[in-house]
């Protein structure tokens, strides 16, 4: 798991259930970012809300590894 922390202490991460204190503290605001989801041509896909598609892959797995790796890439 990665964190951002800028200048004004504001915190960024991808959600995961292991960070879910964080959450607790203070205010936070949770974000959706993609979506993964079973593709039209088989297997799964996800798709980020600036309009990049991963995939398809055979196994869920596979796409949601290839959302959070596009997603640290971008946020990191």
């Amino acid at each position: 798991m990665k964190l951002a922390i800028d200048e004004k202490g504001i915190v960024t991460f991808i959600y995961d259930d292991e960070l879910s204190d964080l959450c607790s503290e203070g205010s936070s605001e949770i974000k959706r970012v993609s979506n993964v989801e079973p593709d039209p041509m088989g297997g799964w896909s996800a798709t980020m809300l600036d309009g990049i598609k991963l995939g398809p892959y055979p196994l869920r797995n596979q796409a949601l590894e290839a959302e959070v790796k596009y997603l640290e890439a971008k946020l990191f």
